[in-house]
């Protein structure tokens, strides 16, 4: 697990990179509601970002909030960058990386006392340990591309 990186605010958005995504916690919720944390891709950090910068150009009248947000974008840029040079969690070679150093453990009873094995999570299939990735194919072997529309 690597070091949570350096923390950025924007009005009530505090964002920081960690784990190679980007956690955002907005305080205009209280801490139990769910849309108080989340934690995002880099990827769609990064759309997020752009879909901002593309409509910076509509607050020319009002040059402070153009500038706090130019300053909230080039922050988010800055985030995306430390949280890249973290590593991708769904890049294959990470996962796999994942699943080697994860644990299994198994309990085995005999009707005696009970045995704790641990052993490694490499010969486990994937999909156990870790959540489907959007867009990637269950079965691998598939190569075609599917247009996936929300």
């Amino acid at each position: 697990m690597s070091k949570p990186g350096k923390h950025y605010r924007f009005r009530k958005l505090e964002f920081w990179a960690e784990s190679g995504m980007v956690n955002l916690v907005d305080e205009r919720f209280p801490p139990s509601h769910p849309g108080s944390f989340k934690v995002i891709m880099v990827r769609e950090w990064l759309e997020r970002l752009d879909t901002l910068n593309k409509e910076l150009h509509r607050w020319n009248k009002y040059a402070d909030e153009r500038n706090e947000m130019s300053n909230f974008i080039d922050n988010g840029i800055a985030c995306a960058k430390e949280a890249r040079s973290q590593g991708r969690p769904d890049d294959p070679k990470a996962a796999a990386d994942i699943l080697k150093s994860r644990r299994k453990t198994h309990f085995i009873g005999t009707g005696q006392s009970t045995i704790l094995h641990t052993s490694s999570a490499e010969s486990v299939p994937e999909g156990l340990l870790l959540p489907p990735m959007p867009g990637i194919p269950e079965d691998r072997t598939e190569q075609k591309s599917k247009l996936i529309i929300p």
